[in-house]
């Protein structure tokens, strides 16, 4: 055991084996340290927290403090619990409970990079990495191997599935899916976290049926029936996203719009018309209007404009995949581009 002259240690604090705890770092009352931890310089661990075996607290660090709830009390009673082998960084800020008798946990293997924030009555799992400065508000569950990427926010209530990422600075306000990669702002489900997948032992056979739940999500089938089909599958995997989804009282975090026809759009040439004086004109959409419709071509009673660097002239659906280079207007039939 090594404990620093200038360290301010509270007298009924409970101590493992092997415990090191560096200059001016402050231990209030009623704290249990396991075995083997850390406590780095000028760390603050807060009354009433628990602490496992081989914790590392780094620099400026502060465990348990108090909840930013207004309707907390002073007098309430409430922990922090911490698993065992956890690294915290610089400046981490981990709150108790905001209730009597309630606590916040983290789980076993965490790795909460620099500045980065559990508020309380949160529940975070085994082997979870929150990067710089991400933020978690009151209440949220992260689940196992989550990733949750450097200036992220994350809404009260919330829910991060087990293995899902969260993208760099996303807005998180609804529950981020099991398997998958949620991004933007606010958050929306982006595909599944393939190298996450792979890296956590998950083989072929496992990330097809998460393949085919994905395709069903962004389908049109009824939610409703989307989850019983998923429930179908017998993959444990989608199994759990299912019950994930099931179990959501903030709704989830649905692949965006543009994802839903990512693939009808690739199969057509995208096509903008400038008339004179209105707006563009995206083709590829009409094209979806006009079933049979060959790519490159117009309805036929859709009237071409003319060509906005030279003279006018009488534009014909035939030639209409025929562009002027610089305004990118059809030219006349028979001239090349």
């Amino acid at each position: 055991m090594s404990l620093h002259p200038t360290a301010v240690i509270a007298a009924d604090v409970r101590l493992g084996a092997n415990v090191r705890i560096g200059p001016y770092a402050v231990i209030e009352e009623d704290v249990v340290l396991g075995d083997d931890c850390e406590i780095a310089a000028h760390a603050v661990i807060k009354r009433h927290t628990r602490m496992g075996a081989r914790n590392r607290i780094a620099e400026h660090a502060v465990i348990g403090g108090d909840p930013q709830d207004f309707k907390f009390k002073a007098d309430c009673l409430s922990y922090t619990e911490i698993g065992d082998d956890n690294w915290l960084r610089e400046g981490v800020t981990l709150h108790r409970g905001s209730r009597q008798g309630s606590a916040t946990r983290l789980g076993n293997g965490c790795f909460l990079m620099a500045y980065s924030h559990i508020a309380h009555d949160c529940v975070v799992g085994n082997n979870v990495v929150m990067a710089n400065t991400a933020g978690i508000a009151g209440e949220v569950v992260v689940h196992d191997r989550a990733f949750i990427s450097a200036a992220v926010t994350v809404h009260q209530f919330c829910r991060i599935g087990r293995n899902a990422m969260i993208g760099l600075s996303a807005k998180v306000v609804q529950d981020a899916l099991p398997f998958c990669i949620t991004d933007g702002n606010p958050g929306r489900a982006r595909g599944l976290n393939l190298v996450g997948l792979r890296r956590n032992g998950f083989g072929k056979d496992e990330i097809g049926a998460l393949k085919e739940a994905y395709r069903l999500l962004y389908s049109r089938v009824p939610l409703a029936e989307a989850l019983q089909l998923m429930k179908a599958m017998g993959s444990p995997a989608v199994a759990e996203v299912a019950d994930f989804i099931a179990g959501s009282k903030r709704g989830f975090a649905h692949p965006t719009r543009s994802q839903r026809f990512q693939r009808r759009r690739t199969k057509l040439r995208y096509f903008r018309i400038v008339k004179p004086g209105k707006a563009a004109l995206d083709l590829d959409v009409a094209a979806r209007r006009a079933p049979g419709l060959e790519c490159g071509s117009l309805p036929p009673s859709f009237p071409a404009p003319p060509c906005l660097c030279e003279s006018p002239s009488t534009v014909t659906a035939a030639s209409a995949a025929v562009f002027c280079a610089p305004c990118r207007s059809p030219r006349c039939a028979g001239r090349s581009r």
